[in-house]
């Protein structure tokens, strides 16, 4: 057996392991020379107990009170859920609606605003997703494998293509009214749909900020946090869309002569959802790549493993995105002659968790070796 696992309960939600490689067919004398600690997921924490012994004794790992999916998390989740399905329901709802009020009012802008509505909608599924997954976290029978958050992404990518094709359709036709001008509006129905609109963007954002709330009280994940925050700042941008456009039609009707404003109104609004998809398609092909996460830097994250007591040299280390909402480090950890394998690897994995919200890390430690004619590793210079 060239390694022995030793994990924890499975009766815990994330999966802590420490690999002990140990040579075949070697003496048992020889000692061990890696430690492998994986933590999966926001709290994963390193093994509080264990010797790095040839005896290799068992290590007894304590699971972090965050980390644990009691009954209270699982009714607040089911709270979040429903809300978060009430929303959907509702956003499809005035989806049709206002596809068909745009179709009898001959309106463009509240067509405009339904292809607002449809990436709301999509936020909206992918939140519901991700709260999918981190109940499927702790379900053996149904396992969670990359191709799931995969699925997330190309499902986002799909949302925003299809907002695109159909922002596009609109403004086209936004600009053959423009050039044309021949067109009647039924400003009536205009009223109608677009007061509607406000009125359902109001019940979306109480329900969401609702979830906000109980995501406060800690009844949500941070993956959870993330996607239900962006379908909430979706939801403000389309009730200022959706008041525009009452505001359009009511000026439409005291104006009739000016029945122009609707497409050019419809051309503003159109090109204000294309930039707001443009960011988010951003970052689904930044996830795709594997690129680098925004806003963190691999000289800061190398900088906190080498400041670490015991940590002589930082080797093949790695920081890209699994979702849109997760960050996973790997590194290489070498440390200096006659430091302990475990303490190293418990401050090195502190120090990262308090100052990074890693969902995923790994690290590698072995110990130094004379026949290795490796220097102490400098951490890098302070940026301003």
């Amino acid at each position: 057996m060239s390694s022995e696992t030793y994990k924890k309960t499975e009766d815990v939600e994330d999966r802590l392991e420490v690999n002990l490689g140990v040579p075949e067919k070697q003496p048992r004398d020889l000692g061990i020379h890696k430690v492998v600690f994986t933590g999966h997921g926001e709290t994963a924490e390193p093994p509080m107990e264990g010797c790095i012994k040839p005896a290799m004794e068992a290590i007894t790992i304590v699971q972090d009170d965050h980390c644990q999916w009691d009954k209270e998390i699982e009714a607040r989740n089911r709270s979040v859920r429903r809300r978060i399905i009430s929303s959907s329901v509702i956003c499809l709802l005035f989806i049709g609606m206002e596809f068909g009020g745009g179709l009898l009012s001959n309106s463009l802008v509240i067509a405009a605003d339904a292809t607002q509505l449809l990436t709301v909608f999509s936020t909206l599924m992918v939140s519901l997703f991700a709260l999918e997954l981190s109940s499927r976290r702790s379900n053996k029978a149904r396992p969670i494998t990359l191709s799931w958050y995969r699925f997330e992404v190309m499902a986002a990518l799909f949302s925003v293509l299809l907002t695109w094709v159909l922002s596009s359709v609109v403004l086209y036709l936004a600009f053959d009214r423009i050039v044309t001008g021949d067109f009647v509006l039924d400003v009536d129905m205009m009223l109608a749909t677009s007061a509607f609109g406000v009125v359902a963007n109001l019940l979306m954002g109480m329900a969401l900020h609702n979830n906000c709330q109980a995501r406060g009280q800690g009844g949500c994940q941070g993956a959870l946090n993330t996607n239900v925050r962006a379908a909430f700042m979706h939801i403000v941008f389309d009730f200022m869309f959706s008041l525009g456009v009452f505001v359009t039609a009511l000026f439409i009707d005291c104006c009739p002569d000016w029945h122009i404003v609707d497409p050019i109104c419809t051309f503003v609004f159109s090109i204000f959802v294309l930039l707001i998809t443009l960011a988010l398609l951003k970052d689904i092909l930044n996830l795709l790549m594997n690129a680098m996460p925004r806003g963190i830097y691999l000289d800061e994250v190398l900088k906190t493993l080498l400041t670490t007591e015991g940590v002589q040299q930082v080797d093949n280390m790695k920081l890209w995105v699994v979702s849109l909402d997760k960050i996973a480090l790997s590194a290489h950890l070498t440390i200096r002659p006659g430091a302990d394998h475990n303490e190293v690897l418990k401050n090195a994995s502190r120090k990262i968790h308090a100052k990074y919200n890693f969902y995923e890390m790994t690290l590698h430690i072995e110990a130094f070796q004379d026949n290795t004619a490796a220097e102490p590793q400098t951490p890098p210079p302070e940026t301003e």
